[in-house]
Protein backbone atom coordinates (compact mmCIF):
# COMPACT_ATOMS: atom_id res chain seq x y z
CA UNK A 1 0.00 0.00 0.00
CA UNK A 2 0.83 3.69 -0.06
CA UNK A 3 1.36 5.91 2.33
CA UNK A 4 -1.75 8.74 2.49
CA UNK A 5 -0.99 10.92 -0.56
CA UNK A 6 -0.52 14.30 0.67
CA UNK A 7 -1.32 17.62 -1.63
CA UNK A 8 1.59 20.53 -2.14
CA UNK A 9 0.66 23.87 0.15
CA UNK A 10 -0.46 26.14 -2.00
CA UNK A 11 2.72 28.26 -0.92
CA UNK A 12 4.95 25.93 -1.96
CA UNK A 13 3.20 25.13 -5.39
CA UNK A 14 3.06 29.36 -5.54
CA UNK A 15 7.50 29.42 -5.00
CA UNK A 16 7.62 26.21 -7.20
CA UNK A 17 6.11 27.77 -10.52
CA UNK A 18 7.64 30.86 -9.92
CA UNK A 19 10.88 29.47 -10.80
CA UNK A 20 9.55 27.66 -13.84
CA UNK A 21 9.11 31.04 -15.42
CA UNK A 22 12.98 30.74 -16.42
CA UNK A 23 13.04 26.99 -16.78
CA UNK A 24 13.25 25.59 -20.79
CA UNK A 25 10.45 24.16 -22.40
CA UNK A 26 10.66 20.03 -23.23
CA UNK A 27 9.23 17.37 -25.37
CA UNK A 28 5.89 15.58 -24.57
CA UNK A 29 3.72 12.22 -26.06
CA UNK A 30 0.29 11.78 -24.72
CA UNK A 31 -3.18 13.50 -25.75
CA UNK A 32 -3.13 17.37 -25.42
CA UNK A 33 -6.42 17.87 -26.55
CA UNK A 34 -9.40 16.00 -27.87
CA UNK A 35 -12.09 17.43 -29.69
CA UNK A 36 -15.50 15.93 -30.71
CA UNK A 37 -18.54 17.19 -32.92
CA UNK A 38 -22.02 16.40 -32.31
CA UNK A 39 -24.38 13.16 -33.53
CA UNK A 40 -23.86 12.55 -37.01
CA UNK A 41 -21.27 15.36 -37.82
CA UNK A 42 -18.48 13.07 -39.46
CA UNK A 43 -15.83 15.71 -37.07
CA UNK A 44 -12.55 14.69 -37.77
CA UNK A 45 -12.76 13.79 -41.60
CA UNK A 46 -10.60 16.64 -42.24
CA UNK A 47 -7.84 18.05 -40.12
CA UNK A 48 -4.86 20.40 -40.38
CA UNK A 49 -2.40 22.66 -38.87
CA UNK A 50 -3.53 26.79 -38.90
CA UNK A 51 -0.51 28.44 -37.94
CA UNK A 52 -0.84 30.66 -35.01
CA UNK A 53 -4.45 32.73 -35.55
CA UNK A 54 -4.72 33.79 -32.45
CA UNK A 55 -1.18 35.31 -31.82
CA UNK A 56 -0.27 33.71 -28.51
CA UNK A 57 2.84 32.17 -29.73
CA UNK A 58 1.25 28.64 -30.06
CA UNK A 59 0.12 27.19 -33.08
CA UNK A 60 -3.63 26.21 -33.59
CA UNK A 61 -5.04 23.35 -35.56
CA UNK A 62 -8.51 23.36 -38.15
CA UNK A 63 -10.88 20.29 -37.90
CA UNK A 64 -13.65 19.45 -40.75
CA UNK A 65 -17.07 18.02 -40.25
CA UNK A 66 -19.32 17.74 -43.21
CA UNK A 67 -23.00 16.67 -42.07
CA UNK A 68 -23.57 19.58 -39.42
CA UNK A 69 -25.25 16.64 -36.78
CA UNK A 70 -27.59 16.02 -39.98
CA UNK A 71 -26.29 12.69 -41.62
CA UNK A 72 -26.73 13.16 -45.65
CA UNK A 73 -28.15 16.54 -45.37
CA UNK A 74 -26.05 18.80 -43.40
CA UNK A 75 -24.12 22.07 -45.12
CA UNK A 76 -21.19 20.79 -42.56
CA UNK A 77 -18.56 22.99 -40.92
CA UNK A 78 -14.77 24.03 -39.69
CA UNK A 79 -13.64 25.11 -36.39
CA UNK A 80 -10.49 26.41 -35.52
CA UNK A 81 -8.95 25.54 -32.27
CA UNK A 82 -6.39 26.99 -29.84
CA UNK A 83 -3.49 24.93 -29.21
CA UNK A 84 -2.77 26.28 -26.00
CA UNK A 85 -6.37 25.72 -24.19
CA UNK A 86 -8.28 24.16 -27.69
CA UNK A 87 -11.28 26.80 -27.10
CA UNK A 88 -13.22 27.25 -30.53
CA UNK A 89 -11.09 30.55 -32.23
CA UNK A 90 -13.64 30.36 -35.69
CA UNK A 91 -16.60 28.20 -36.86
CA UNK A 92 -17.06 28.66 -40.50
CA UNK A 93 -19.82 27.01 -41.87
CA UNK A 94 -21.34 25.96 -45.47
CA UNK A 95 -24.48 27.69 -47.34
CA UNK A 96 -26.76 24.53 -47.99
CA UNK A 97 -27.26 21.30 -46.90
CA UNK A 98 -25.52 18.51 -48.28
CA UNK A 99 -22.94 20.99 -49.46
CA UNK A 100 -20.26 18.55 -47.16
CA UNK A 101 -18.45 22.54 -46.55
CA UNK A 102 -15.46 21.03 -44.11
CA UNK A 103 -14.58 17.82 -46.21
CA UNK A 104 -10.80 19.46 -46.43
CA UNK A 105 -9.25 21.94 -44.51
CA UNK A 106 -5.78 23.25 -44.38
CA UNK A 107 -3.60 26.30 -43.50
CA UNK A 108 -3.63 29.04 -46.14
CA UNK A 109 -0.89 30.86 -45.30
CA UNK A 110 -1.06 34.56 -44.51
CA UNK A 111 -3.00 35.46 -47.74
CA UNK A 112 -4.17 38.90 -46.67
CA UNK A 113 -0.63 40.21 -45.65
CA UNK A 114 -2.00 41.32 -42.51
CA UNK A 115 0.01 39.29 -40.07
CA UNK A 116 -2.29 36.29 -39.11
CA UNK A 117 -2.36 33.26 -41.14
CA UNK A 118 -5.53 32.15 -42.82
CA UNK A 119 -7.40 29.23 -43.39
CA UNK A 120 -8.55 27.47 -46.54
CA UNK A 121 -11.76 24.84 -46.48
CA UNK A 122 -13.64 23.03 -49.24
CA UNK A 123 -16.86 22.28 -50.05
CA UNK A 124 -16.77 18.91 -52.75
CA UNK A 125 -21.09 18.67 -52.97
CA UNK A 126 -21.78 22.97 -53.32
CA UNK A 127 -24.08 23.33 -56.04
CA UNK A 128 -23.14 26.75 -57.17
CA UNK A 129 -21.90 25.73 -60.30
CA UNK A 130 -24.18 22.60 -60.79
CA UNK A 131 -24.58 19.69 -58.73
CA UNK A 132 -21.59 18.06 -56.90
CA UNK A 133 -19.67 20.97 -59.53
CA UNK A 134 -17.77 21.83 -55.82
CA UNK A 135 -16.45 25.55 -53.88
CA UNK A 136 -13.65 26.34 -52.16
CA UNK A 137 -13.01 29.24 -49.79
CA UNK A 138 -10.38 31.33 -48.16
CA UNK A 139 -10.86 32.96 -44.59
CA UNK A 140 -9.09 34.85 -42.61
CA UNK A 141 -7.82 33.96 -39.33
CA UNK A 142 -7.47 37.38 -37.99
CA UNK A 143 -11.51 38.10 -38.15
CA UNK A 144 -13.64 35.07 -40.10
CA UNK A 145 -14.35 36.89 -43.65
CA UNK A 146 -14.46 35.30 -46.68
CA UNK A 147 -10.88 36.41 -48.56
CA UNK A 148 -11.43 34.32 -51.67
CA UNK A 149 -14.40 32.51 -53.21
CA UNK A 150 -13.13 29.80 -55.95
CA UNK A 151 -15.55 27.92 -58.09
CA UNK A 152 -15.64 24.59 -60.26
CA UNK A 153 -16.24 24.66 -63.70
CA UNK A 154 -18.90 22.41 -64.38
CA UNK A 155 -21.36 20.13 -62.67
CA UNK A 156 -19.74 16.58 -61.40
CA UNK A 157 -16.12 18.74 -61.26
CA UNK A 158 -15.56 17.28 -57.09
CA UNK A 159 -14.03 20.56 -56.75
CA UNK A 160 -12.00 21.05 -53.41
CA UNK A 161 -12.17 17.50 -52.95
CA UNK A 162 -8.73 18.37 -51.60
CA UNK A 163 -6.88 22.02 -50.48
CA UNK A 164 -3.77 23.13 -49.63
CA UNK A 165 -1.55 26.32 -49.56
CA UNK A 166 0.79 26.63 -52.34
CA UNK A 167 3.42 28.68 -51.16
CA UNK A 168 3.84 32.08 -52.52
CA UNK A 169 4.42 30.59 -56.46
CA UNK A 170 4.51 33.88 -58.49
CA UNK A 171 6.19 35.86 -56.06
CA UNK A 172 4.06 38.47 -55.40
CA UNK A 173 4.24 38.54 -51.98
CA UNK A 174 1.00 36.59 -50.96
CA UNK A 175 0.32 33.15 -50.54
CA UNK A 176 -1.35 31.06 -53.47
CA UNK A 177 -4.27 28.28 -53.27
CA UNK A 178 -3.77 24.87 -54.30
CA UNK A 179 -6.96 22.97 -55.16
CA UNK A 180 -7.78 19.27 -56.57
CA UNK A 181 -10.87 18.62 -58.74
CA UNK A 182 -11.27 14.57 -59.69
CA UNK A 183 -14.01 15.06 -61.91
CA UNK A 184 -15.61 11.40 -60.70
CA UNK A 185 -18.98 11.68 -61.68
CA UNK A 186 -18.77 11.72 -65.37
CA UNK A 187 -15.33 9.64 -65.50
CA UNK A 188 -13.51 12.82 -66.63
CA UNK A 189 -9.98 12.67 -66.16
CA UNK A 190 -9.62 15.24 -63.22
CA UNK A 191 -7.84 18.86 -62.61
CA UNK A 192 -5.47 20.66 -60.06
CA UNK A 193 -4.97 24.23 -59.87
CA UNK A 194 -2.94 27.09 -58.23
CA UNK A 195 -4.67 30.05 -57.60
CA UNK A 196 -3.44 33.44 -56.68
CA UNK A 197 -3.97 34.58 -53.07
CA UNK A 198 -3.88 38.29 -54.68
CA UNK A 199 -6.95 38.23 -56.75
CA UNK A 200 -8.15 34.42 -56.89
CA UNK A 201 -6.80 34.14 -60.58
CA UNK A 202 -5.80 30.87 -62.47
CA UNK A 203 -1.51 30.71 -62.12
CA UNK A 204 -1.49 26.78 -63.28
CA UNK A 205 -3.52 24.41 -64.40
CA UNK A 206 -2.98 20.71 -64.74
CA UNK A 207 -4.96 17.94 -66.08
CA UNK A 208 -4.69 14.28 -65.69
CA UNK A 209 -3.63 11.50 -67.82
CA UNK A 210 -6.37 10.04 -68.89
CA UNK A 211 -10.18 9.35 -67.56
CA UNK A 212 -10.79 7.59 -64.19
CA UNK A 213 -7.67 8.98 -63.41
CA UNK A 214 -9.13 11.37 -60.36
CA UNK A 215 -5.99 13.64 -60.69
CA UNK A 216 -6.52 16.31 -57.75
CA UNK A 217 -7.85 13.63 -55.44
CA UNK A 218 -4.67 14.42 -53.04
CA UNK A 219 -2.67 17.79 -53.59
CA UNK A 220 -0.57 19.14 -51.16
CA UNK A 221 2.87 22.05 -50.95
CA UNK A 222 5.84 21.09 -50.71
CA UNK A 223 8.43 24.09 -50.39
CA UNK A 224 11.09 24.66 -53.06
CA UNK A 225 11.89 21.23 -54.17
CA UNK A 226 14.05 22.62 -57.17
CA UNK A 227 15.72 25.48 -55.07
CA UNK A 228 14.53 28.23 -58.10
CA UNK A 229 13.21 30.68 -55.22
CA UNK A 230 9.66 29.55 -56.61
CA UNK A 231 7.81 26.87 -54.07
CA UNK A 232 6.41 23.72 -55.76
CA UNK A 233 3.62 21.65 -55.14
CA UNK A 234 2.60 18.15 -55.72
CA UNK A 235 -0.40 16.07 -57.25
CA UNK A 236 -2.25 12.64 -57.23
CA UNK A 237 -3.89 10.49 -59.26
CA UNK A 238 -4.77 7.66 -57.09
CA UNK A 239 -6.43 5.51 -59.97
CA UNK A 240 -4.02 6.45 -62.84
CA UNK A 241 -3.38 3.74 -64.87
CA UNK A 242 0.80 4.31 -64.97
CA UNK A 243 2.32 0.83 -66.87
CA UNK A 244 0.03 -1.15 -65.48
CA UNK A 245 -3.75 -1.34 -63.70
CA UNK A 246 -3.86 0.87 -60.70
CA UNK A 247 -0.90 1.96 -59.68
CA UNK A 248 -1.38 5.47 -59.20
CA UNK A 249 1.14 8.61 -59.50
CA UNK A 250 1.77 11.59 -57.84
CA UNK A 251 3.60 14.40 -59.81
CA UNK A 252 5.84 17.10 -58.28
CA UNK A 253 5.01 20.08 -60.50
CA UNK A 254 7.24 23.19 -60.40
CA UNK A 255 5.81 26.70 -58.55
CA UNK A 256 7.65 29.25 -61.34
CA UNK A 257 6.62 26.94 -64.79
CA UNK A 258 4.40 24.31 -63.95
CA UNK A 259 6.64 21.98 -65.41
CA UNK A 260 6.51 18.17 -64.41
CA UNK A 261 9.45 17.64 -61.63
CA UNK A 262 9.02 13.90 -60.65
CA UNK A 263 6.63 11.14 -61.45
CA UNK A 264 6.19 8.73 -58.78
CA UNK A 265 4.29 5.27 -59.54
CA UNK A 266 2.76 3.11 -57.37
CA UNK A 267 3.28 -1.02 -57.66
CA UNK A 268 -0.01 -2.72 -59.61
CA UNK A 269 -3.37 -1.99 -57.66
CA UNK A 270 -1.51 0.02 -55.08
CA UNK A 271 -3.26 3.69 -55.56
CA UNK A 272 -0.21 5.72 -54.83
CA UNK A 273 -1.48 9.42 -54.66
CA UNK A 274 -4.12 8.02 -52.31
CA UNK A 275 -2.52 10.93 -50.58
CA UNK A 276 0.33 13.32 -50.76
CA UNK A 277 1.79 15.85 -48.41
CA UNK A 278 5.33 17.35 -48.11
CA UNK A 279 7.43 15.39 -45.32
CA UNK A 280 10.01 18.25 -44.44
CA UNK A 281 12.76 17.82 -44.40
CA UNK A 282 13.70 14.34 -43.63
CA UNK A 283 17.31 13.72 -44.97
CA UNK A 284 18.88 17.35 -43.76
CA UNK A 285 19.97 17.99 -46.68
CA UNK A 286 18.18 21.07 -46.69
CA UNK A 287 15.73 20.10 -49.66
CA UNK A 288 12.20 19.79 -48.49
CA UNK A 289 11.06 16.01 -48.84
CA UNK A 290 7.89 14.07 -49.94
CA UNK A 291 6.15 11.54 -48.88
CA UNK A 292 3.11 9.68 -50.83
CA UNK A 293 0.33 7.33 -49.97
CA UNK A 294 -0.49 4.03 -51.43
CA UNK A 295 -3.45 2.66 -49.46
CA UNK A 296 -3.67 -0.25 -51.84
CA UNK A 297 -0.02 -1.33 -52.14
CA UNK A 298 0.04 -5.04 -51.51
CA UNK A 299 3.66 -5.36 -50.26
CA UNK A 300 2.40 -6.40 -47.11
CA UNK A 301 -0.66 -8.13 -47.89
CA UNK A 302 -3.75 -7.17 -49.61
CA UNK A 303 -4.78 -3.97 -49.36
CA UNK A 304 -2.34 -3.78 -46.48
CA UNK A 305 -0.99 -0.02 -47.88
CA UNK A 306 2.01 2.09 -47.77
CA UNK A 307 3.66 5.15 -47.50
CA UNK A 308 6.81 6.55 -49.24
CA UNK A 309 9.27 8.99 -48.31
CA UNK A 310 11.10 10.62 -51.11
CA UNK A 311 14.32 13.08 -51.50
CA UNK A 312 13.14 16.11 -53.00
CA UNK A 313 16.62 16.66 -54.29
CA UNK A 314 17.01 13.77 -55.93
CA UNK A 315 13.74 11.76 -56.02
CA UNK A 316 15.29 8.50 -54.41
CA UNK A 317 13.53 6.49 -51.90
CA UNK A 318 14.49 7.66 -48.70
CA UNK A 319 11.82 5.28 -46.80
CA UNK A 320 9.07 2.53 -47.13
CA UNK A 321 6.44 1.93 -44.66
CA UNK A 322 3.89 -0.84 -44.80
CA UNK A 323 0.58 -1.85 -43.30
CA UNK A 324 0.78 -4.26 -40.32
CA UNK A 325 -2.05 -6.79 -41.53
CA UNK A 326 -3.77 -7.21 -45.03
CA UNK A 327 -6.90 -4.37 -45.57
CA UNK A 328 -5.18 -1.99 -43.04
CA UNK A 329 -5.03 0.76 -46.43
CA UNK A 330 -1.97 2.41 -44.23
CA UNK A 331 -1.05 5.61 -46.06
CA UNK A 332 -4.60 6.47 -46.92
CA UNK A 333 -4.03 9.53 -45.09
CA UNK A 334 0.28 10.80 -44.97
CA UNK A 335 1.78 13.96 -43.84
CA UNK A 336 5.54 15.20 -42.56
CA UNK A 337 4.66 15.45 -38.52
CA UNK A 338 7.69 17.69 -38.02
CA UNK A 339 10.45 17.48 -35.69
CA UNK A 340 8.75 15.10 -32.88
CA UNK A 341 11.65 13.38 -31.10
CA UNK A 342 14.16 16.51 -31.07
CA UNK A 343 16.93 14.62 -33.40
CA UNK A 344 16.67 17.63 -36.33
CA UNK A 345 14.84 15.46 -38.87
CA UNK A 346 11.40 16.15 -40.28
CA UNK A 347 8.77 12.96 -39.05
CA UNK A 348 6.05 11.57 -40.40
CA UNK A 349 2.23 10.69 -39.64
CA UNK A 350 0.82 8.42 -41.45
CA UNK A 351 -3.03 7.10 -41.28
CA UNK A 352 -4.57 3.53 -41.44
CA UNK A 353 -8.35 3.76 -41.93
CA UNK A 354 -8.96 -0.06 -41.74
CA UNK A 355 -6.55 -1.08 -38.98
CA UNK A 356 -8.31 -3.15 -36.94
CA UNK A 357 -6.80 -2.42 -33.13
CA UNK A 358 -10.32 -2.49 -31.74
CA UNK A 359 -12.44 -4.33 -34.55
CA UNK A 360 -13.28 -4.13 -37.75
CA UNK A 361 -12.21 -0.29 -39.24
CA UNK A 362 -11.45 1.00 -35.61
CA UNK A 363 -8.32 2.59 -37.17
CA UNK A 364 -4.80 3.94 -36.54
CA UNK A 365 -2.32 6.83 -37.09
CA UNK A 366 1.61 6.18 -36.79
CA UNK A 367 4.37 8.38 -35.97
CA UNK A 368 7.90 7.34 -37.47
CA UNK A 369 11.04 8.54 -37.34
CA UNK A 370 12.64 10.16 -40.50
CA UNK A 371 16.00 9.26 -39.22
CA UNK A 372 15.47 5.95 -39.30
CA UNK A 373 11.60 4.78 -39.87
CA UNK A 374 11.47 3.56 -36.45
CA UNK A 375 8.12 3.38 -34.54
CA UNK A 376 8.05 6.56 -32.16
CA UNK A 377 3.80 7.16 -31.69
CA UNK A 378 0.87 5.26 -32.27
CA UNK A 379 -3.04 6.32 -31.57
CA UNK A 380 -5.45 3.33 -31.78
CA UNK A 381 -9.57 2.95 -32.75
CA UNK A 382 -11.12 1.86 -29.79
CA UNK A 383 -14.15 1.35 -31.65
CA UNK A 384 -15.53 -0.48 -34.30
CA UNK A 385 -15.31 1.31 -37.64
CA UNK A 386 -14.38 4.54 -35.78
CA UNK A 387 -12.06 4.82 -39.01
CA UNK A 388 -9.24 6.90 -36.95
CA UNK A 389 -6.60 7.96 -39.17
CA UNK A 390 -8.54 9.27 -41.89
CA UNK A 391 -7.63 12.29 -41.76
CA UNK A 392 -3.80 13.36 -40.34
CA UNK A 393 -1.76 16.54 -39.97
CA UNK A 394 1.13 18.06 -38.36
CA UNK A 395 -0.15 20.17 -36.04
CA UNK A 396 2.79 22.24 -35.01
CA UNK A 397 4.19 22.96 -31.88
CA UNK A 398 0.75 23.52 -30.09
CA UNK A 399 1.41 23.11 -26.30
CA UNK A 400 4.98 24.61 -26.23
CA UNK A 401 7.04 22.20 -25.65
CA UNK A 402 9.39 23.10 -28.48
CA UNK A 403 8.58 19.63 -29.71
CA UNK A 404 6.15 19.14 -33.02
CA UNK A 405 2.90 17.55 -31.99
CA UNK A 406 0.34 15.68 -34.50
CA UNK A 407 -3.41 15.97 -35.36
CA UNK A 408 -5.38 12.80 -36.07
CA UNK A 409 -9.14 12.77 -36.99
CA UNK A 410 -11.88 9.34 -36.61
CA UNK A 411 -15.17 10.54 -38.45
CA UNK A 412 -17.19 8.64 -36.89
CA UNK A 413 -15.67 8.38 -33.21
CA UNK A 414 -18.39 8.11 -30.15
CA UNK A 415 -16.30 10.36 -27.89
CA UNK A 416 -18.48 13.36 -28.25
CA UNK A 417 -21.80 11.70 -29.24
CA UNK A 418 -23.05 8.71 -31.42
CA UNK A 419 -20.66 9.07 -35.31
CA UNK A 420 -19.98 12.48 -34.32
CA UNK A 421 -16.41 11.98 -35.30
CA UNK A 422 -13.64 13.12 -32.91
CA UNK A 423 -9.66 14.62 -33.63
CA UNK A 424 -7.12 14.18 -31.17
CA UNK A 425 -4.02 16.56 -30.69
CA UNK A 426 -1.07 14.30 -29.51
CA UNK A 427 2.31 15.97 -28.21
CA UNK A 428 5.40 14.02 -29.79
CA UNK A 429 6.73 12.86 -26.42
CA UNK A 430 5.30 11.11 -22.91
CA UNK A 431 4.03 14.33 -20.64
CA UNK A 432 5.99 12.68 -18.36
CA UNK A 433 9.47 10.71 -18.80
CA UNK A 434 11.85 9.31 -16.73
CA UNK A 435 15.43 9.30 -16.96
CA UNK A 436 18.66 8.54 -14.91
CA UNK A 437 18.88 6.16 -12.86
CA UNK A 438 18.47 5.48 -9.28
CA UNK A 439 20.14 3.25 -6.33
CA UNK A 440 19.48 -0.36 -6.37
CA UNK A 441 15.85 -1.48 -6.00
CA UNK A 442 14.49 2.47 -5.88
CA UNK A 443 12.43 3.88 -8.33
CA UNK A 444 10.32 6.93 -9.43
CA UNK A 445 6.68 6.76 -11.28
CA UNK A 446 3.88 9.09 -11.55
CA UNK A 447 0.24 9.04 -12.87
CA UNK A 448 -2.63 11.65 -13.16
CA UNK A 449 -1.38 14.11 -16.21
CA UNK A 450 0.69 17.41 -15.63
CA UNK A 451 -2.05 20.15 -16.86
CA UNK A 452 -3.47 22.77 -15.26
CA UNK A 453 -5.64 22.65 -12.49
CA UNK A 454 -4.95 18.91 -12.25
CA UNK A 455 -3.32 16.64 -10.25
CA UNK A 456 -0.06 14.76 -10.42
CA UNK A 457 0.92 11.79 -8.34
CA UNK A 458 4.51 11.31 -7.84
CA UNK A 459 5.42 7.47 -6.72
CA UNK A 460 8.43 6.13 -4.76
CA UNK A 461 8.91 2.15 -4.56
CA UNK A 462 11.61 -0.10 -3.33
CA UNK A 463 12.33 2.63 0.09
CA UNK A 464 12.29 -0.03 2.88
CA UNK A 465 9.26 -0.30 5.24
CA UNK A 466 8.89 2.55 7.72
CA UNK A 467 11.72 4.68 5.68
CA UNK A 468 11.28 8.61 5.79
CA UNK A 469 11.63 9.65 1.91
CA UNK A 470 11.26 13.09 0.56
CA UNK A 471 9.77 13.94 -2.92
CA UNK A 472 11.77 17.08 -4.31
CA UNK A 473 11.14 19.39 -7.56
CA UNK A 474 13.34 21.66 -9.29
CA UNK A 475 13.92 23.45 -12.87
CA UNK A 476 17.35 21.53 -13.99
CA UNK A 477 19.05 18.38 -14.47
CA UNK A 478 22.06 20.39 -15.69
CA UNK A 479 23.10 22.15 -12.01
CA UNK A 480 21.96 23.06 -8.39
CA UNK A 481 23.93 25.71 -6.72
CA UNK A 482 27.04 25.70 -9.36
CA UNK A 483 27.27 22.36 -8.73
CA UNK A 484 26.92 19.44 -11.95
CA UNK A 485 24.08 17.18 -11.69
CA UNK A 486 24.27 14.24 -11.81
CA UNK A 487 25.95 14.31 -8.67
CA UNK A 488 27.46 11.29 -7.06
CA UNK A 489 25.74 10.65 -3.46
CA UNK A 490 28.54 8.51 -2.56
CA UNK A 491 29.60 11.64 0.40
CA UNK A 492 26.53 10.85 1.65
CA UNK A 493 26.95 7.06 2.11
CA UNK A 494 25.36 5.95 -1.22
CA UNK A 495 28.14 5.42 -3.42
CA UNK A 496 26.96 5.20 -6.96
CA UNK A 497 23.54 6.89 -6.17
CA UNK A 498 22.86 10.09 -7.92
CA UNK A 499 21.64 13.80 -7.53
CA UNK A 500 20.00 13.86 -10.74
CA UNK A 501 17.52 16.98 -10.42
CA UNK A 502 17.81 20.40 -8.81
CA UNK A 503 16.24 20.40 -5.23
CA UNK A 504 14.75 24.08 -5.47
CA UNK A 505 11.79 22.67 -3.71
CA UNK A 506 11.60 19.83 -1.23
CA UNK A 507 8.46 18.67 -0.39
CA UNK A 508 6.68 17.21 2.88
CA UNK A 509 8.54 14.01 4.22
CA UNK A 510 6.58 10.62 3.69
CA UNK A 511 7.07 7.56 5.48
CA UNK A 512 7.33 4.73 3.18
CA UNK A 513 4.58 1.77 3.55
CA UNK A 514 4.58 -1.95 4.70
CA UNK A 515 5.96 -2.97 0.56
CA UNK A 516 8.06 0.11 0.48
CA UNK A 517 6.07 2.67 -1.50
CA UNK A 518 4.88 6.16 -0.86
CA UNK A 519 3.21 8.90 -2.65
CA UNK A 520 2.70 12.58 -2.95
CA UNK A 521 0.02 14.54 -5.13
CA UNK A 522 1.25 17.64 -6.83
CA UNK A 523 -1.33 20.09 -8.11
CA UNK A 524 -0.77 22.33 -10.60
CA UNK A 525 -2.05 26.11 -10.56
CA UNK A 526 -4.24 27.40 -13.35
CA UNK A 527 -1.37 29.71 -14.51
CA UNK A 528 -1.26 29.53 -18.60
CA UNK A 529 2.22 31.01 -18.73
CA UNK A 530 3.18 27.57 -17.03
CA UNK A 531 2.05 25.63 -20.42
CA UNK A 532 5.53 24.10 -21.70
CA UNK A 533 7.46 24.64 -18.63
CA UNK A 534 9.48 21.47 -17.59
CA UNK A 535 10.11 20.49 -13.87
CA UNK A 536 12.36 17.82 -12.54
CA UNK A 537 11.25 15.10 -9.75
CA UNK A 538 13.43 12.89 -7.46
CA UNK A 539 12.91 10.83 -4.23
CA UNK A 540 15.62 10.34 -1.68
CA UNK A 541 15.08 8.07 0.65
CA UNK A 542 16.79 6.98 4.39
CA UNK A 543 18.83 3.24 3.96
CA UNK A 544 17.82 2.33 7.24
CA UNK A 545 19.91 -0.95 6.62
CA UNK A 546 23.11 1.14 5.97
CA UNK A 547 25.54 1.56 8.58
CA UNK A 548 25.56 4.58 9.12
CA UNK A 549 22.11 5.26 7.97
CA UNK A 550 22.56 6.48 4.15
CA UNK A 551 20.53 8.01 1.60
CA UNK A 552 19.42 6.35 -1.33
CA UNK A 553 18.13 8.00 -4.14
CA UNK A 554 15.40 7.43 -7.49
CA UNK A 555 15.45 7.89 -10.87
CA UNK A 556 14.61 11.28 -12.33
CA UNK A 557 10.90 12.53 -13.85
CA UNK A 558 10.51 15.19 -16.34
CA UNK A 559 7.30 16.86 -16.28
CA UNK A 560 6.12 19.09 -19.06
CA UNK A 561 3.23 21.13 -17.98
CA UNK A 562 0.43 20.81 -20.16
CA UNK A 563 -2.33 22.67 -21.23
Amino acid sequence: MYSPARRLPPHLAAGLFGLLAGAAPSAAQDVIHAFSGQSGDDFGLAVSDAGDVNLDGYADVVVGAIQDGVPSAGAGYARVFSGVDGTSLHTFHGDDPGDTFGNSVGSAGDVNMDGVPDVVVGAVWDDAQGAFAGSVRVFSGADGAVLLNLLADSPGDFFGLRVSSAGDVDGDGRVDILVGAVQWMFNDKGYARVYSGADGSILHHWNGAHNGSQFGYSVSDLGDVDIDGSPDVVVGAWFENLGASGTGSARVFSGASGAVLYTFAGKPGAHMGSSVATAGHVDTDGVPDIILGASGDATAGSYAGGAYVYSGASGALLHAFHGFSPGDQLGNAVHGAGDVDGDGRGDLVVGAIHAEPAGQYSGSAYVFSGADGALLNQLDGTQPSEFLGGGVSGAGDVNGDGAADVIVGAKLSDLGQVDGGAAWVLSGRAFVEAFGQGCAGLSATSSGTPSLGDTLVLKLAGALPGAPAWPFLGVSESAWQGLPLPLDLGLFGAPGCLLLASPDIVLPSQIAGATGQASFSLGLPLTSTLVGKRVFAQWLALDLAAVPIAIASTNGLGVTVQP
